[in-house]
């Protein structure tokens, strides 16, 4: 029964009580009596299933009542013992709670953390993203996550992800609950693994590189050991002696260069490259190499060298420049067959000295030519052509330094034309070269 019905029921009892005591209507008073006697009995009936059902609902409430309490306490401690930092903001940013872990990646005390704008513990350079996305977020009524700084009273900045959650009150934006948590343990665990994977690759470098110097420096030596071996012979021609003598110079020539590569690569890995540009004549140096390179070579004259200019002065370092066009030169040679014409030209356009040497040699493959500049990386049809892979990487480190550039195009058995473009009036200042340079 519900309570309209058993008020009507107390009333009807009343009235019939009232008549009973008043003696009047036209019922008998033992009919009466009797009438409201029953009335009375139903209403205490009813009346007593009401106070069962009230409590019955009484019990309900406690119970959920209780349970809210355990769920309350249940999510203030996962509130206040979540591993990450909790914040309770409005909707302007303006902190309403705070967990434990939030006041520890703050560095604040908890008086003093409510009613500060989240903003006050960003970064200065992060701040204004910071606001940036909260308003997006905000206008948008949706979740968010992001990457940001952190900054703690009386403590250096850190690296913290920060997520958001609407809070809603009757369809109304109210707050956000935010949950940011602190990068810098994660930060350092990659930087830990980026090294190990940096030093895991080098040694595999230097396993490569030993392996490949070995190979390379057997051939020359074993022509020096038998050419001394001949030598010692004593019925061999002037001529023959002679040509025995080359081979043995251009042996030692090539484990010289060899020396020289491994020994710039190694000062670029282990520490920083020297840079001392100073006013030179590209020309001049230009003129030494290609006749340094015909020598080698028995005195072939298999260059042809184009400059309009009687001098060609910059501002660059002369050994780094060497390095540039002496591997180029040397390998369109090398790579080119003995009777074949290599042409170098030097000309000036616009503000950068160009610097192109052009073969018609065995040209490289598409599929090597990403790779050409990486440290030991020789392409798939060189073989039996002596070299350590390490010429490519050098012109490209010196040419890092000059803040200069490459280009190349290159077809098989057509030939290559590489093209080296450096600034002539650029002030350039010592740089650094790090390891990843030569990789």
């Amino acid at each position: 029964m519900d309570i309209a019905s058993l008020e009507n029921h107390i009333e009807a009892s009343q009235r019939k009580l009232e008549l009973l005591s008043n003696g009047t209507g036209d019922l008998s008073q033992n009919d009466l009596l009797l009438d409201a006697t029953e009335s009375l009995s139903s209403t205490l009936e009813e009346l007593s299933v009401s106070i069962e059902e009230l409590k019955q609902q009484r019990e309900e409430i406690d119970h959920v009542y209780e349970i809210a309490i355990r769920e309350r306490k249940n999510y203030q401690e996962l509130f206040e013992f979540a591993p990450d930092a909790y914040l309770v903001t409005d909707r302007y940013g303006t902190i309403e709670k705070a967990n434990q872990n939030a006041l520890s990646l703050f560095n604040i005390k908890p008086d003093f953390v409510v009613g500060k704008p989240i903003f006050s513990f960003i970064a200065d350079s992060q701040r204004s993203s910071f606001r940036k996305v909260l308003a997006e977020s905000s206008e948008k009524k949706e979740h968010g996550q992001w990457k940001t700084e952190i900054q703690p009273r009386d403590r250096e900045i850190c690296p913290a992800q920060v997520s958001i959650a609407p809070i809603y009150e009757q369809k109304e934006l109210k707050g956000w609950l935010m949950i940011i948590r602190d990068l810098t343990e994660q930060q350092q665990a990659e930087e830990t693994r980026r090294a190990l994977e940096l030093e895991k690759e080098l040694n595999e470098l230097k396993s490569h590189f030993l392996r490949r110097v070995s190979h390379e420096f057997r051939t020359p030596l074993n022509i020096i050991h038998l050419s001394s071996q001949l030598l010692q012979r004593l019925n061999i021609t002037p001529d023959f002696k002679q040509q025995l003598h080359d081979r043995m110079g251009n042996a030692v020539r090539q484990m010289t260069q060899m020396i020289e590569d491994v020994v710039c690569v190694t000062r670029n890995q282990s520490q920083v490259q020297s840079f001392r540009p100073q006013p030179i004549d590209v020309k001049e140096i230009s003129l030494q190499l290609i006749e340094e390179q015909q020598f080698l070579k028995d005195g072939s004259d298999r260059i042809q060298f184009e400059c309009e200019l009687e001098s060609f002065p910059i501002s660059g370092d002369p050994e780094l420049l060497k390095q540039i066009f002496g591997n180029l030169i040397s390998n369109a040679l090398k790579y080119s067959p003995d009777e074949s014409i290599v042409k170098v030209k030097l000309y000036l356009n616009e503000q950068h000295l160009v610097f192109t040497v052009i073969d018609k040699g065995i040209g490289i493959p598409k599929a090597d030519q990403e790779e050409l500049f990486d440290c030991f990386y020789r392409a798939g049809n060189v073989v039996g052509i002596p070299g350590t892979g390490l010429g490519m990487a050098i012109v490209q480190t010196a040419l890092q330094l000059h803040q200069g550039k490459i280009e190349f195009e290159s077809e098989p058995g057509v030939g290559s034309t590489f093209t080296v473009k450096i600034p002539i009036n650029c002030p350039i200042p010592p740089q650094q070269i790090s390891k990843d340079s030569l990789r």
